[in-house]
């Protein structure tokens, strides 16, 4: 599908910028003009791609990123950083679902795609006039008129220039067939609840004579090619008038109906026209005609099936990577309900109630959509599944719906990554909020059931069980032990141990089982390793009962981190302990809130 063509000596191609057009149009405010082939919600896609320009005569074609690589059909990859030079137009392959052709001042489109006197589109010329096949079939002409055969052919191809499923798109289909066949009315029935619904017909309402337009087309011809599931016809003097002879078929000469096919060849709507008998007597439809017929069904139904496939790409990547997307569409039972290994990670922006109530409505969806897009894109960055936003908090999953070996690794990975955009967030919008903000991040790793956690209404792909009940409280835990970010040990067990120091145990509000937590450096302090250790140590000591060790290591770690969160509580319980010593301690952290 051709959507928009430009005749430029240089170009950028790349995604759309603040202040520039949408998709597939032009921006020349530049100093070089930029096309537009992605919306500026769509992340993945760079902003600046590559850059094409004619030198002497040459496609000059320039990759401008750093990471990105492109394919050039018939050439190959086109990594980061090279440049080419062709001396013929090339078709380059942006992304799976848009492609760019691009041509020189010596290889027009017109030549390079057909060898024809007209282009696409253009009105036919007086010397070759429009001869259907009905016509050169009675004529047993065929051999000598080649033009007319390559105008009809070309009237079919066109009806792909359109957007498919757009009313363009099925009035070229309509007129391709009623104009082949000689149809006084051609018509684009729909399956519907209902029955059938009319999405296309030519001549168009407007112009349709009344008789026409207010007949209905036959029932009998389409109930009976949905039970057969192909081509059927009407002819008064076949043998199948007699069967078909029924008052929705008085006074036709002629009709047609060939199925139109869904995504499982299941009949999705029909392709139908006749003729009344005031026309002039014609031949019966042959099989080239009825055929020539199926061509342009099937023509429609492909462009129905190409839409189907850009929608659910366009779905699959509000969630997914390209990568996993890709995965998606080879392979749809992926999405289907199954038990895997998983890691969920949990991120809330800490501070979100009291600023929204003062930045108020706008200004806080300007905020709230800039911070989570930073925080999508670190899951994405990473291979990960978006699962929901719920307010100011992002869910994401690693794992599936393809296995990850690595999955515990890449969550880490992307939370390491939100924790590092705190402050350069906060400087951004320093003069807006005047107060700073923060996250708070959970992981758990473990079983979880995964598939559409949605509706049939509403599609959402996601986890369920309890290692998502477990990832949602150890972020709601983040606030309690006053740091950024908490993980499980399954999480953190085939980690850099170093890159985390070991809370305690903690039990859960939901979740009987104490389980250790396990904090996530966010690089803040400089020396992490120190602090671990002698957290631990106290911690051990703490969990062994000999508090006075514990108080001791803790007091002098207070001295040198004396903002350290897990030192102050941990200290207020040991204290606690040898004020009040308990018989029945218990060295679990019990958290009573979520």
């Amino acid at each position: 599908m051709s959507v928009a063509s430009y005749a430029l000596a240089e170009v950028e191609v790349g995604r759309q910028q603040d202040g520039e057009p949408p998709p597939f149009e032009r921006h020349d405010a530049g100093p070089v003009p930029r096309v537009i082939v992605a919306a500026n919600a769509n992340r993945y896609f760079p902003r600046r791609l590559l850059r094409v320009a004619v030198v002497d005569n040459d496609l000059l074609i320039r990759n401008l990123h750093e990471h990105v690589d492109f394919q050039i059909d018939g050439f190959g990859t086109v990594g980061p950083g090279q440049q080419h030079a062709f001396s013929r137009p090339v078709r380059i392959q942006v992304s799976p679902a848009i492609a760019i052709e691009v041509y020189n001042d010596a290889w027009s489109a017109r030549t390079h795609r057909a060898p024809a006197t007209e282009t696409p589109g253009e009105p036919l010329t007086a010397s070759a006039p429009m001869m259907s096949f009905t016509r050169m079939v009675a004529d047993r002409d065929i051999g000598t008129r080649s033009e007319a055969v390559v105008q009809l052919l070309r009237m079919i191809l066109q009806i792909r220039e359109h957007p498919a499923g757009s009313t363009a798109f099925f009035q070229a289909a309509t007129h391709a067939a009623a104009k082949a066949l000689e149809l006084d009315r051609a018509m684009i029935l729909m399956r519907s609840a209902d029955g059938w619904d009319c999405v296309a017909e030519y001549p168009p309402r407007e112009t349709n004579q009344a008789a026409v337009s207010t007949r209905p087309f036959s029932q009998t011809l389409l109930t009976s090619m949905l039970h057969n599931g192909k081509t059927e016809f009407f002819e008064p003097l076949g043998d199948t008038a007699g069967d078909l002879a029924l008052e929705s078929l008085v006074n036709l000469d002629r009709g047609v109906a060939t199925p139109l096919h869904g995504e499982h060849s299941q009949v999705i709507g029909a392709l139908c026209g006749d003729r009344i008998q005031q026309t002039l007597g014609s031949p019966p439809i042959s099989a080239l005609e009825a055929t020539l017929l199926e061509v342009i069904a099937e023509t429609v139904s492909a462009g129905l099936a190409r839409r189907r496939e850009e929608e659910n790409r366009t779905r699959l990547e509000q969630f997914f990577t390209s990568r996993v997307a890709d995965q998606l569409q080879a392979n749809p039972r992926l999405l289907d309900g199954h038990d895997a290994d998983v890691t969920v990670l949990f991120c809330d922006i800490r501070g979100f109630s009291t600023i929204t109530q003062r930045l108020g409505a706008t200004k806080t969806i300007r905020w709230i959509n800039d911070i989570l897009t930073e925080l999508s894109e670190c899951v994405l960055r990473h291979d990960g599944v978006l699962v929901d936003y719920v307010g100011d908090e992002l869910l994401a999953m690693w794992g599936a719906p393809g296995a990850q070996s690595d999955h515990a690794a890449r969550a880490v990975a992307a939370a390491t990554d939100m924790l590092a955009l705190r402050q350069p967030l906060c400087d951004r919008w320093h003069d807006v909020l005047v107060e700073d903000f923060g996250f708070g991040v959970g992981l758990s790793t473990g079983q979880a059931r995964v598939g559409n956690t949605g509706s049939q209404l509403k599609f959402k792909y996601g986890p369920l069980g309890n290692t998502v009940n477990v990832g949602s409280r150890f972020q709601g835990a983040t606030k309690f032990f006053r740091v950024p970010a908490l993980a499980t040990e399954s999480t953190i067990q085939t980690l850099d141990s170093e890159r985390f120091r070991r809370l305690g145990e903690v039990q859960v509000v939901g979740i009987d089982q104490p389980l250790a937590a396990y904090e996530i450096s966010d690089g803040t302090v400089a020396d992490f390793f120190d602090l671990k250790d002698q957290y631990e140590q106290a911690l051990a000591a703490f969990e062994q009962r000999r508090f006075f060790e514990a108080a001791r290591r803790l007091s002098t770690l207070l001295e040198r981190y004396p903002d350290d969160g897990p030192t102050v509580l941990l200290l207020s319980r040991v204290v606690d302990q040898l004020a009040r010593p308990d018989e029945r301690f218990c060295p679990v952290w019990k958290l009573r809130t979520k």
